[in-house]
């Protein structure tokens, strides 16, 4: 398990539920985030217990999907925040480099949440896509 990750059993551990999604909602948005986004990602991951967090730890240290990824035959776009704190933008260039054809959506402004922080550009970006491949 990642030091990561035994942080953030240790902070549930203190804090519990609530706390825990607070702080996870302060590392995962944009600073500049809506506070209603801010407030419904903290309750979303307030719901998260101990024993998700653990699989979590679990699936991101051990699950090597890159074999799978090589194999893809269907259009992707790998959508990003631009200022995401918890995805590291050499991992997401990773992601897209094992994926043959695919191409990078990086949503202006936004964390790790860029569906909720910035819907209106995200949403476009999708529905761009979207057209792309069904024509």
């Amino acid at each position: 398990m990642s030091d990561d990750y035994r942080e953030r059993l240790q902070a549930f551990d203190r804090g519990g539920p609530r706390e825990y999604g607070l702080a996870r909602a302060r590392a995962m948005l944009a600073p500049d985030a809506p506070a209603d986004v801010f407030d419904l990602v903290a309750e979303i991951a307030s719901r998260t217990s101990r024993d998700g967090v653990e699989a979590a730890a679990r699936m991101i240290s051990e699950a090597d999907n890159r074999d799978l990824l090589a194999t893809l035959a269907c259009p992707v776009s790998v959508f990003a925040g631009e200022v995401d704190p918890v995805v590291a933008r050499e991992r997401t260039d990773d992601l897209v480099a094992a994926i043959p054809g695919a191409d990078l959506v990086t949503i202006t402004g936004a964390g790790h949440a860029p569906y909720l922080e910035k819907p209106g550009e995200y949403n476009a970006a999708l529905g761009t896509f979207l057209s792309r491949v069904a024509a």
